[in-house]
C-alpha cells in the first residue's frame, strides 16, 4: 500500500508487514535512547585544542616508532593519518610513499641479519619521512602564513587553513535534539556513529510507512559534522528499512563547510573558550528550520513517492554494477551481484530496481566495521534516490 500523506498529519501503515516491522522498530528505539547522550559525551571528550602557527615554527621530528610534530607551546604530537593526508595534499607530497615509509611496506634490498635488523628498526624510514615533510612544508607553504593544527590529547588530527571556522559542534547538536523534541510528533534517537574524525546522530519518527507493499520504512533526520576537515556540517533526511535495518541518507537540507574569515590568535582564543558567536548562532537557527522542514508530513510524503518511483524503475545488473562499483570493493561486488539477482534474500528488496541498488549500498554500510566508510555508503545509498525525490517534490 502507498500511504498518502496530507499536509497536516502523518498516516501510519497498518498492514501485517507493518505490524511485524513495528516490533523491530520498537526494539531498536529501546536500545537507542542513550545515543544522543553518548554522542554528546564523545564530542566533549574529543573537543579539539587549536594551535595557530606558521610553517616556519613547525617541525616534523623522527622518533623511535614513527614521526611526530613539534609546534610552539606544545609537547611533540603524534600524527593522525588525517593530518598526514591533509598536509600532503597542501604541500603536494607523495602521500602513498609517505605511508609506506611510516608503515615499513618495503622489500628487503639486501640479505643477511644486519640488513634485516636495519629494516626492522625503521630509523632510516622515519628520518626520510620527516625530511620529506619538512622540505615540502618549507617550500610549498608560505612560511609566515598561519596554519590551524587541531589536536586531541597528544595527537595532531588535522592540518587546516586559517580560513577554517571552528564553531561549536556540541551547541549545534544540542539545538538539533532540542528542536526535534518540540515537534508535534518528536523523533527518537536510533543510532549514533562516532569516529576520530566524524560524528552523526540519526533520529526517526516513531511511526512506520509502507510506500511499497511489504516494504516498511521509517523516516527521520541525521545530524552530521566533522571538526577535523573531513566533511561538512549539516542535517539531512534519512530512511530506515526495517527488514534489515538498512539506512539511506538523503542529501538534502543544510550543508555548510567550516569556512570563515581568516583566524587570528585573538579570534582563536575566543573560540577555545567556547564563546557563542554570531556564526554559530546563525547555524543553530538554520538547523532548527531544516529539522522542521524535513520532518513535515508533506516532505515525508514526497520521499515515500520517490521510493515508489525508484521501485518501479527497472535496472539491469550492468546498470547496477556501474553505480555500485563506485563505492564497493571487488569482493563486495561479487556478493552484490548475487544479492541483486536473488528474489529470496530478505536483506534487500526482491525486484531488480533502482530502489534495490540503493538498499544494496545501505546493506554493505551496515556490514562494514569502518565508521567513516559506513557514513559514506549510507550517503551513497540516499544519493541514488535523490534525482527521483527532486522530480517528486
Amino acid at each position: 500500500m502507498l500511504v498518502h500523506h496530507g499536509p497536516k498529519s502523518y498516516e501510519e501503515a497498518r498492514s501485517e508487514a507493518a505490524q511485524h516491522a513495528r516490533l523491530k522498530m520498537e526494539e531498536k528505539i529501546a536500545s537507542g535512547k542513550a545515543k544522543a547522550e553518548q554522542l554528546l559525551q564523545h564530542l566533549e571528550t574529543n573537543m579539539p585544542h587549536d594551535i595557530l602557527t606558521p610553517m616556519r615554527k613547525t617541525r616534523f621530528i623522527p622518533v623511535g616508532n614513527g614521526v611526530e610534530l613539534e609546534v610552539p607551546g606544545s609537547e611533540q604530537l603524534r600524527l593522525h593519518g588525517n593530518l598526514l593526508s591533509q598536509f600532503a595534499d597542501k604541500t603536494k607530497a607523495d602521500l602513498k610513499y609517505l605511508r609506506k615509509l611510516l608503515s615499513g611496506e618495503f622489500e628487503e634490498a639486501k640479505k643477511g641479519k644486519r640488513a634485516r635488523d636495519e629494516m626492522r628498526d625503521g630509523k632510516w624510514r622515519y628520518d626520510l619521512a620527516a625530511h620529506i615533510l619538512n622540505e615540502h612544508g618549507r617550500n610549498m607553504l608560505p612560511p609566515d602564513r598561519n596554519n590551524l593544527i587541531r589536536t586531541v590529547g597528544n595527537q595532531a588530527r588535522a592540518f587546516l587553513s586559517d580560513n577554517y571556522n571552528p564553531y561549536d559542534g556540541t551547541a549545534l547538536l544540542a539545538s538539533f535534539v532540542e528542536t526535534s523534541q518540540k515537534l508535534d510528533l518528536p523523533p527518537v534517537p536510533v543510532e549514533s556513529t562516532c569516529t576520530d574524525l566524524r560524528a552523526s546522530l540519526k533520529m526517526f519518527l516513531p511511526v512506520v510507512f509502507e510506500p511499497i507493499p511489504g516494504e516498511v520504512l521509517c523516516f527521520g533526520v541525521e545530524w552530521f559534522n566533522s571538526d577535523f576537515g573531513c566533511g561538512r556540517y549539516g542535517v539531512r533526511a534519512t530512511l530506515w528499512r526495517l527488514w534489515c535495518t538498512n539506512f539511506a541518507m538523503m542529501e538534502e537540507g543544510l550543508f555548510e563547510v567550516h569556512l570563515g574569515p581568516k583566524l587570528t590568535n585573538d579570534r582563536l582564543i575566543q573560540f577555545s573558550r567556547k564563546t557563542m558567536n554570531l556564526n554559530t548562532q546563525a547555524r543553530i537557527e538554520a538547523t532548527k528550520d531544516i529539522v522542521k522542514g524535513l520532518l513535515s508530513p508533506a516532505r515525508v510524503g514526497s520521499v515515500m513517492d520517490a521510493v515508489r518511483r525508484a521501485d518501479e524503475e527497472k535496472v539491469s545488473w550492468v546498470g547496477a554494477k556501474a553505480a555500485l562499483s563506485k563505492y564497493l570493493h571487488i569482493d563486495e561486488m561479487e556478493e552484490a551481484e548475487r544479492l541483486f539477482n536473488s528474489e529470496d534474500d530478505m536483506r534487500v528488496p526482491r525486484k531488480q530496481s533502482l530502489y534495490k541498488v540503493s538498499q544494496l549500498l545501505g546493506l554493505f554500510a551496515g556490514q562494514t566495521q569502518d565508521g567513516d566508510r559506513k557514513l559514506d555508503l549510507e550517503r551513497a545509498s540516499g544519493a541514488v534516490l535523490m534525482p527521483l525525490l527532486q522530480t517528486a517534490a
